[in-house]
């Protein structure tokens, strides 16, 4: 967000939205206070991210492995007493000795961090790796050469091997690789995020990215101008029930409710606005 008084508005918008949780790369800690105050969380990636191990050893100095446990353990410690911080990203997209590198850092957090938090690696597109996890991550994208729904079969393979390990398994990244296009956004939302929820068994995610890019459609632009259909499919996605007018009779308005999760709704309450002025009805 920049500053306190921009990312505040920015979380506004989020949490109207629907939103209930952010993911960050290394955020300042007054970020996760904010969003904790605000009732939202925070996943938050420790500095290992986009490179090969090799890569990442490379700009170390010491033994590899110990080298980034020590980091880590440092990353605990900066986060670990903020309320807010929720999950754990122990790195996000890297290669080549991933499984050694993950079985390593895990342990770090067992037994350092006192909350016990879970922790999980953002797989780069198709890794499916589970192992060093308490939480199966993963990140999938559709090009402009593809629909969202072309890559339905690999996401359910990767459901698969999350349930074989008893794991549960989140989006940390799924968008399209489109631009900044709303409708492609609504594709994402639709057919990634509440099909996964709805139908592949996924416990929810994190939409990439906040703001529009040269790659992907974000929540809203730099003035923090949301779109429309945007805002609609958030809606869709993130609303644990549907409600649909089934019928009026005189002045009585026939309402369906269906519940779209697999767990009871309880304490329902109506409010209806008509014209930007809430209306009180009995219920």
């Amino acid at each position: 967000g920049g500053s306190p008084p921009r990312t505040r508005l920015m979380m506004e918008i989020l949490k109207d939205l629907g939103f209930n949780s952010l993911r960050g790369d290394y955020p300042a800690r007054w970020q996760i206070d904010m969003a904790h105050e605000m009732g939202l969380t925070y996943d938050v990636l420790a500095p290992f991210s986009v490179a090969s191990t090799a890569e990442i050893f490379g700009r170390q100095d010491g033994p590899p492995l110990a080298t980034a446990r020590a980091v880590t353990r440092q990353f605990i410690a900066r986060y670990q007493d903020s309320a807010g911080t929720l999950l754990w990203n122990s790195c996000n997209e890297i290669g080549e000795e991933n499984i050694d590198f993950l079985l390593a850092l895990h342990p770090v957090y067992r037994l350092h961090d006192p909350y016990q938090r879970p922790v999980h690696y953002a797989n780069l597109y198709g890794q499916d790796l589970w192992q060093g996890q308490d939480v199966m991550a993963v990140n999938y994208y559709f090009s402009d050469t593809q629909k969202a729904a072309d890559r339905q079969p690999l996401i359910r393979r990767s459901a698969a091997i999350a349930k074989k390990h008893g794991l549960p398994m989140i989006y940390t990244e799924f968008n399209s690789y489109h631009g900044a296009v709303p409708t492609t956004g609504v594709e994402a939302m639709d057919e990634l995020f509440a099909w996964g929820v709805e139908e592949a068994g996924m416990a929810g995610g994190y939409f990439y990215m906040k703001g529009n890019s040269d790659r992907h459609p974000g929540v809203f632009d730099g003035g923090f101008n949301t779109h429309r259909i945007m805002n609609d499919a958030f809606h869709r996605a993130f609303d644990d029930a549907e409600i649909t007018v089934k019928g009026v009779e005189g002045d009585v308005v026939m309402l369906a409710v269906r519940n779209k999760r697999p767990f009871t709704l309880r304490n329902i309450i109506f409010d209806l606005t008509v014209s930007g002025r809430t209306v009180d009805v009995p219920t």
